[in-house]
């Protein structure tokens, strides 16, 4: 009878680590699966909250571009010819509907900026060499174009830093446009 109970404790002690091994097993494969949907599912919020932001800046974009358009249509003078004050007087009362601008300028290649909301930033220089698409000069028509990020609140107290390793993420800084 002894052996009877060692060979029944073996099978029952077998059949116990048996049961346990796939209810681990259950548990586990349950918990990748959710894993997998969770992560799926945070992958396609992701998607369409990048396809958000996209969509927003290509209208801000687009918004600041034909409001920079307009420009001459808003001055008494041709743009070259107009007066500093004039151009200020302009570029404020555009900016009033636009938060996401810290500023706008007018440059000119003689004088550098002629006029902006921020009268720190007049007579400044500021080379577009680095904004995408480069200026071509093959054709007049306007097209916006984006340089690299800038330090600082705005030209006047700013500086370029594309490659600078040491750039702190928490500091100001503000992406430049140019209508050319």
């Amino acid at each position: 009878m002894t052996s009877f109970s060692q060979g029944y404790s073996r099978f029952a002690y077998g059949f116990l680590v048996l049961f346990v091994i796939c209810v681990l097993a259950g548990v586990g494969y349950s918990a990748h699966r959710e894993r997998t949907a969770q992560l799926v599912f945070q992958l396609q919020r992701a998607q369409g909250s990048v396809l958000v932001v996209e969509d927003q800046m290509t209208q801000t974009f687009q918004l600041i571009e034909n409001m920079m358009l307009t420009l001459p249509d808003l001055l008494d003078d041709p743009l070259p010819q107009a007066k500093s004050e004039d151009l200020t007087r302009v570029l404020n009362r555009l900016q009033l509907g636009q938060p996401v601008l810290r500023s706008l300028s007018v440059m000119t290649a003689k004088d550098g900026i002629k006029a902006s909301t921020n009268q720190a930033n007049v007579g400044l220089s500021v080379s577009l060499k680095e904004f995408a698409p480069s200026d071509i000069d093959e054709s007049r028509s306007s097209v916006l174009r984006i340089g690299d990020v800038w330090s600082g609140r705005d030209f006047a107290d700013g500086h370029g830093f594309a490659g600078d390793a040491d750039h702190d993420a928490q500091a100001l800084s503000f992406l430049p446009l140019a209508l050319s």
